[in-house]
Order: structure tokens, then C-alpha cells, then sequence
């Protein structure tokens, strides 16, 4: 990694406005602004998008206002009022709401300007006043009344005029701040209705709808502009996990399935669930014939009720201080006896001395309605269980929430600007694409509705007599009979898709405990020289899987495939081969072998221009994990038939976006190739997954500047001819749905989802009004509506066609080595979110991570696979 680059990747943020603009001029434009590409059956679908119509009184120049809201103290001493400024400068937008409506109200009532409940105003021209502060009062929940002052004062003019003119082709300006401020507008009234979180409201919370954990399902809306060949409103379903009215006590007890009475000091502080849930929430404390109070959490504290501490009071001449416990003073000072004084307390505060304010558990009760960010698996897999909903209730459910919001009905777009939205989805024109044919050692397969039937592998991988074994890691004895029948299962199977897997190395049903890691290892350590080791590991794999890996692939360098326990007493119990086949479509890939290939290649993959696919991705700590980097993740074919992958990872600062090293993995990955396929790549088409809108031109920058340069060091040290660059960014985090229009354009055999089918792509309308720009339905939905995935190709050295990128991508969704299904975005790009994924797991997997230190991590993140490229599968 170049210092130089370094330094560039963390200045990333001084990129100028004219650097910003240049990088965005130089995306590639459609060569008929007002046409897609034409391979395919032509159908209509309809789409969640709203068409927004503009009045002919459309007021154009929006004049942007700063607002300033803060408490206000008429007399009080400087320092003080600067400190709690400071503390209460993050208002909620409800307050500010509040505040703002009294000021419109009194100021300019007949205006009806939007404002995003935080620093910014927009009007239909200017207000009917200069730069003002008046003060306002507000009723807290616990119905205190206190003071704010806000402040106004106009910021500048912003132009909305080319919205209205938008036409395919003519994007006259492209500054964002418009698209921001129409934002505001449409979502003024909704917000000021519901419970507001991101670009989502939520009107449904449902304590009959339990996720587990102490939450319930909230159901809502989420409603952005988009933009499209004309401007349109995106509404879209949206759920997530809130808090139900609950004792901590009665949670701490769901969470670790006991009653009450046998919660244990021990059980709770083990539980790093509990912990992570109750940081930050909001709790009402309450003593009996005592008024309620209302503290937020700063964490469970290893105190409990029999914690000694300093009690000061004063006889009015003196201070006294004496030592008591919690529970004394409970008893002593609030007649109240704790009767539950072994468990841990609540931290809700700290004292100017430096003191913790610590609450028994008992007393507290969780405050209902407070979102919760991140869910746990049991939670996870309630939520899309009862989030799911096939395509027709999804439709009806989108109309709904338009419905809800009553977006029409506001001051601010009827009387403030004259505008409205669309009450019909916009229907909109797609094709459906045609399906690669696969082909296996026997002969081809059909893709039909994104699935085909295995047959015998392309190029199959044997494990000869002793060269492979299981081993049980599951904490759970007796399964030697289990897992005879699993080697048993996995060897007639293996001959159905041309696999020898002969009888394995001896191995007894005695399992290691997870705590035994030098035992581990070393078991590990006398088995180095086996092809694969087929290990069992518990159902909750998160801290198990990652000791292993960090244990099998950088300390020793060994092959593993795990399974699941519950999957293989399924297997015992169940016989089930399509399973068994799935696994041996990992081995086989982790072996080097090829399960199939492209029968024809795409017109992108002609054998006179070698071409090298890339895909990158980099995954983000959550909120909660502190001491964990940014993973970013390259994975290259290293074969003409793009079956053959391996990865390249590194570790980057916390939320760095761009990859840091991407010169160095690349050059690395083109000698690869070239070592493998006997030739040098003349292009790369690098898919690059999780970027924003925002962030292309830098990925332009930084990412398609740093492929350039390892592109100019490999050429000449080949001295080869020029290898040509492509660029298409994968985007899945929209809310864009697509909906068959009719019943002979739906998928007929998904009698469940009532889904698109398979390969519908739209490339016009909804997409960028300039921009090589589509939406793909690759895959057969499993459950609930598909979700297409968006690409916006932003590098095009090689001139290719919207068909022949369309169709590139498509067939790339079918090549996945796990399973004989297509899949929603590019196997590139796919691997790259498994290796990071991966990369994850090694890190929670090293108890000794140091990101202090994250230079010297990077040298020690060394993955002995040499040997196994496809280990990550």
C-alpha cells in the first residue's frame, strides 16, 4: 500500500465541487438518450414509482432559510448555558417541529414553507420577513414546559426550474440540492404526522406482532424522490423492530428463557444480547407512591444492589458523608426494599464527581415505540417471516401507504409550490431477457424460472481413501452413528455428479469443547495434509465458526467445509439429498474443480478479448462494534470459462468507503490470470457493489485511477497491449419494485410470490434520464417480492452496448458455485461480499485484534489458502 495513496483515500473528502462535476461529466452517456436496449420479449410491469406533477403556478425559485432552534434562559450564567447547550444541541425534530410551526404561525401564517426538522427551511420565494428570533415554549412528555429560541435567516436562491424540463437526454443541471429540497417539500406533512426514522414513517406498531426480544413489528412507509426521465416519488413498505412496553425484569427473562425468580447475576451479565439491547434505550423508573422519571441507559453495570458507596448529606453547618449500600439507601431513603438486590443495576447517569448513578432493574420498565437499529438472528428471521408478502399484497400495500400519507393534501406542495404526485403507480416498459444455457461434462442444462437440474460436473474433484474426514466440534456427544451416515450419503451422491469420494479417514464421535482452542489447533496441525475436513459445529456459529476459521485458514492453512448440527440431524433424520448436493457443489469449488459453465459465452467474453471480471465490496462495522475495521474485498476470475475466482482482503479504518489497496490487488490479480489462463487480460469489467450516488465520482477517482495504474505497471512489464477498463456500480439498497402488469407477463409456476419472471429488465423511464442505467429481476424470488438490483455503468473504454452490459450481468447471475439457482447481482461481485463476509469472521475470531493498530494487523492478516482459492464458498 503507497503512503501517497493513503493519504489520498483520507483527503477524499476535500475533493472540490469542480473535481466532483468533471468525474460525473465523464460518465458515459446512452447512445439514444431516448431508447434502451431491444434483446428480449417486451412486456409491461407496473413500479412503485408516483410520477410527480407540476402545476402550471410551480413556483421555481425556492429560497433556502437556516434554522436555528436552541433552549433559551433569559438570565442564566454563560458557562452553564454554553454546557447545556452542548448537551441538548442534538433537539428532536418533533421539538423543533413544534417550535417552527408556533413561529409560521404568528410570523407568516398564510406561508406554509418546508422544513426538515433540523437546520433547514425552503419557501415559494421569499418569506414576509427578514432574519428574525423570537423564543417558543414546549410541553415535554412528562409535561414540563420549557423555552427555545429560533432563529431565521436566509441562506440563497435555489433554482428548481430544469425539474420541471426534464427530459431524457437533457439534464441541465445536476446538482442534488434540488432533488434534497423537493425532498423536504414532499415530506414535510408525513413527517410532521409519524414517527420518522431515515426516509420512513411508521403508523402501525403492533404489540400483538411480537419479533422476540422484547419488540414488536412496526409497519409503515418509505417515500424519496427519484430521478428518472421525468421526477418521480419512490413509496415503498417498510418494517422495523420497536420496543414494547415491558419490566426489564420480564425482558431479561424472555431473553434468557427462565422465570423470573430464576434470573441469576451470572446469566445475565454472560448474555452480551442484553447488554447490547439496553444501551441507550429509555426506561421509565418508578417507585412506588413516587412520581415516574425517565433516564436513557448508558449500560448495564457489573454493580449490584449490595454495592457500597459514599452517601453525603449536609445538618446545614457541615457535610457528612457516610459509606452505605444501594440497597440501605433504597430502604433508608425511599422506604422501599429491593428484593432482587443480587442482580446488576442500570448506569443512567453520571455526577460531576465523577459518580454513577445506578438504578435497580426491578424499578425500571422499557419505554414502547423506540426503534431499534439492529436486530438478532431470532428477531431477523420474525421480521422477514412476517415482513414477506408475495408481489400482489406488496402492490396493495405501497397504495396504501400512499393512501396514509395523503401527500395531496398539504399546504406546502398545494398552496407553497403547486405541485402534486400521481395517485397510480407508473407502468413502464420491460423486456424479459433470455437465459444462458449451462453446460455440464454430460451435456447442457436449461435455465427454466432461474433454476436447472445438476448434472455431472464440468470438471469434477475427487478425495481419495484417508484424504478427508469429519471431525464433531458441536459440543454435542454421540453423533458418531449421524455422522457415519452423512459420509455415507456424500459418497453415493458424489457419483451423481461425477465425484469420487472414496472412504474417509477413521474418526470417532468424541466432539471438542469451544474453549479448547489449543487442542483445536492441534488437531488441526496433525490433519494439515487431508484435502478437506468436513466439520460439525453448533447452531449458533457466530463466535465457533470464526475461531475455526481464523484457526484452519491463517494459522495452519487447511480445507473445511462446516455444517450445521441441526443440518446434519436433518440429514440423519430426513435423508436429504438435494442438501447433500448443495454441499457437494461447495467441496467440489472449494476443491478447484468447475461445477459447470457457459454453453455460450456473452458477446463481453469473446474468446479474441480475454477479459478478467472483478468484483469489490467493503462491509462496514455495526454501530455497536467498536474495535472492528472496515473489510474491503476484491475478488478476480482466473479462468476464461469466469467460473474460477480468488479474493483479495484488507482491513481499512472504520466507515472508509473507497478501497485503499485496490493498485496493489489488482496488479497482483492480473498476474494471476495471467499465470493461469496462459494470456493477458485486453479488459476488466469490475462490478463494484455498496457505493452511493454521491460517492461515483470518487469511485471514478480513487478505484478506476488506481485500476489504471496497476493496469499501466502490468502492461509494461508484459509489454502488452492496453487492457480496457469497465465499470458498473451494483446497487440492491434501493426500495424499486417491480409488478406484472398482467397475468401472462407473471412468472405462472411461482403459484406463491406472483413475481416478474426471471430475466425482466427495465432500462428506460424510471432509470437515469443520461446514464447506461437499468434494473434486473435476475433471480425466482424464494419468498416475498424481488427486489431488482440496480447498475449504472460508469466506465465503458471497450464501447459496449446497453444489450451486451444487460446481458453480461444476467448470465453472471447464473455461474454461482453454491447452488443451481440464479442469484439477484453478478457472481464478481457475490464472491466479494462472501470474502468480506469471511474476513468478518476471522476478525471477531482473534481475541487479540488490535485496531490501535491496524497497520500491524494487516501484516498478520495473512490467509494460508494458496492452494484453495475457493475457499470462501
Amino acid at each position: 500500500m503507497t503512503d501517497s495513496f493513503r493519504s489520498q483515500i483520507t483527503e477524499k473528502s476535500k475533493m472540490t465541487s469542480a473535481q466532483l462535476t468533471s468525474y460525473y461529466n465523464m460518465i458515459p452517456k446512452r447512445t439514444n438518450p431516448t431508447k434502451g436496449g431491444s434483446v428480449g420479449v417486451p412486456v409491461k410491469v407496473w413500479t412503485n414509482m408516483f410520477k410527480i406533477i407540476f402545476d402550471n403556478k410551480f413556483v421555481t425559485n425556492a429560497v433556502h432559510y437556516d434554522i436555528d432552534i436552541k433552549p433559551y434562559k433569559e438570565k442564566e450564567d454563560k458557562k452553564k448555558a454554553n454546557k447545556k447547550i452542548k448537551k441538548e444541541l442534538n433537539l428532536p425534530k418533533p421539538l423543533c417541529r413544534s417550535i417552527f410551526e408556533q413561529c409560521r404561525n404568528k410570523h407568516f401564517k398564510n406561508r406554509y414553507p418546508a422544513y426538515d426538522g433540523k437546520k433547514n427551511a425552503y419557501s415559494a420565494n421569499d418569506l414576509p420577513i427578514d432574519d428574525m428570533a423570537d423564543v417558543f415554549e414546549h410541553q415535554n412528555q412528562e409535561g414540563r414546559r420549557n423555552r427555545y429560541q429560533i432563529v431565521i435567516r436566509k441562506v440563497a436562491n435555489v433554482d428548481l426550474s430544469w425539474i420541471k424540463n426534464l427530459r431524457p437526454g437533457r439534464l441541465e443541471e445536476r446538482d442534488q440540492t434540488s432533488i434534497q429540497v423537493l425532498d423536504i417539500i414532499m415530506r414535510y406533512a408525513p413527517e410532521s404526522q409519524f414517527i420518522t426514522i431515515g426516509k420512513s414513517l411508521y403508523w402501525d406498531i403492533n404489540e400483538n406482532e411480537p419479533l422476540g426480544g422484547g419488540l414488536a413489528l412496526a409497519r409503515g412507509g418509505f417515500m424519496s424522490g427519484i430521478l428518472g426521465w421525468s421526477l418521480y416519488l419512490n413509496i415503498d413498505v417498510s418494517h422495523k423492530g420497536f420496543t414494547m412496553k415491558q419490566r426489564v425484569l420480564d425482558y431479561i427473562a424472555e431473553v434468557l428463557r427462565v422465570r423470573e425468580n430464576n434470573i441469576t447475576y451470572n446469566g445475565v451479565m454472560r448474555e452480551s444480547k442484553i447488554q447490547s439491547f439496553l444501551r441507550g434505550l429509555k426506561v421509565t423508573y418508578k417507585i412506588p407512591n413516587v412520581s415516574r422519571q425517565t433516564h436513557r441507559i448508558i449500560k448495564l453495570s457489573h454493580k449490584d444492589c449490595n454495592t457500597e458507596f459514599k452517601q453525603e448529606s449536609s445538618d446545614g453547618t457541615r457535610t457528612i458523608s457516610k459509606t452505605t449500600t444501594i440497597r440501605k439507601y433504597f430502604w433508608e431513603s425511599k422506604k422501599y426494599n429491593i428484593r432482587r438486590p443480587d442482580l446488576p443495576t442500570l448506569h443512567v447517569s453520571t455526577t460531576s464527581n465523577g459518580s454513577e448513578i445506578l438504578l435497580p432493574i426491578e424499578l425500571c420498565t422499557i419505554m414502547p415505540n423506540q426503534p431499534i437499529r439492529k436486530l438478532d438472528e431470532e428477531q431477523t428471521t420474525n421480521m422477514i417471516r412476517k415482513a414477506a408478502t408475495n408481489a400482489i399484497t406488496r402492490k396493495e400495500r405501497i397504495e396504501a401507504a400512499f393512501n396514509t400519507i395523503q401527500i395531496n393534501n398539504s399546504p406546502v406542495m398545494s398552496r407553497e409550490f403547486h405541485l402534486s404526485v400521481h395517485p397510480k403507480m407508473e407502468d413502464v416498459q420491460a423486456r424479459v431477457l433470455p437465459a444462458p444455457e449451462l453446460r455440464y461434462s454430460r451435456g447442457k442444462a436449461q435455465v427454466r424460472r432461474g433454476t436447472w437440474y445438476i448434472q455431472p460436473f464440468n470438471e469434477p474433484k475427487h478425495l481419495e481413501k484417508s484424504t478427508w474426514t469429519i471431525v464433531n466440534m458441536s459440543g454435542m456427544s454421540n453423533l458418531q452413528p449421524a455422522m457415519q451416515e452423512f459420509a455415507t450419503m456424500l459418497q453415493t451422491t458424489a457419483k451423481e455428479v461425477g465425484m469420487i469420494i472414496e472412504r474417509p479417514r477413521l474418526f470417532d464421535g468424541s466432539s471438542f469443547r469451544l474453549n479448547e482452542l489449543d487442542k483445536i489447533t492441534q488437531f488441526f496441525i496433525d490433519n494439515k495434509k487431508l484435502k478437506l475436513i468436513i466439520v460439525i459445529i453448533p447452531n449458533r456459529t457466530d463466535v465457533m465458526y470464526g475461531k475455526l476459521k481464523k484457526i484452519t485458514e491463517m494459522d495452519v492453512g487447511v480445507l473445511t467445509q462446516c455444517i450445521k448440527l441441526q443440518t446434519l440431524k436433518r440429514l440423519d433424520q430426513y435423508k436429504q439429498v438435494t442438501t447433500v448436493r448443495n454441499i457437494l457443489l461447495k467441496i467440489n469449488s472449494k476443491l478447484n474443480g468447475v461445477n459447470h459453465i457457459f454453453d455460450r459465452m456473452p458477446a463481453c467474453l469473446n474468446e479474441k478479448y480475454p477479459c478478467m471480471l472483478v468484483g469489490a465490496d467493503v462491509t462496514h462495522p455495526s454501530p455497536d462494534s467498536k474495535d472492528s475495521p472496515s473489510i474491503a474485498a476484491v475478488a478476480a476470475s482466473r479462468d476464461k470459462s469466469a467460473f474460477r475466482y480468488n479474493v483479495a482482503l484488507r482491513l481499512q479504518q472504520p466507515k472508509e468507503e473507497m478501497i485503499l489497496d485496490l493498485e496493489e490487488i489488482i496488479l497482483t490479480q492480473l498476474r494471476v490470470y495471467q499465470q493461469e489462463t496462459k494470456c493477458c487480460p485486453k479488459r476488466i469489467v469490475y462490478y463494484r457493489d455498496g457505493v452511493s450516488e454521491g460517492q461515483l465520482p470518487q469511485v471514478m477517482y480513487y478505484e478506476i485511477g488506481a485500476i489504471k495504474k496497476a493496469v499501466n505497471a502490468f502492461t509494461k512489464f508484459t509489454r502488452g497491449s492496453n487492457i480496457e477498463i469497465n465499470c458498473l456500480v451494483v446497487q440492491k439498497r434501493h426500495h424499486v419494485r417491480l409488478f406484472p402488469k398482467s397475468k401472462d407477463i407473471r412468472d405462472t409456476e411461482d403459484t406463491r410470490n406472483y413475481n416478474v419472471k426471471p430475466g425482466t429488465i427495465v432500462d428506460t423511464t424510471i432509470t437515469h434520464p443520461e446514464h447506461i442505467d437499468f434494473y434486473l429481476v435476475s433471480h425466482a424470488s424464494i419468498q416475498g417480492t424481488a427486489r431488482p438490483t440496480k447498475y449504472r455503468c460508469i466506465y465503458n473504454e471497450s464501447n459496449f452496448t446497453e444489450d451486451q452490459l444487460e446481458e453480461l450481468t444476467y448470465y453472471l447471475c447464473h455461474i454461482y458455485a453454491r447452488c443451481a439457482r440464479a442469484i439477484s447481482y453478478p457472481v464478481p461481485t457475490y464472491y466479494a461480499h462472501l470474502a468480506a463476509y469471511r474476513g468478518r469472521a476471522l476478525i471477531q475470531g482473534n481475541r487479540d485484534f488490535r485496531l490501535s493498530d491496524l497497520e500491524r494487523e494487516q501484516r498478520n492478516f495473512i490467509i494460508r489458502m494458496g492452494d484453495s482459492p475457493m475457499f470462501f464458498v
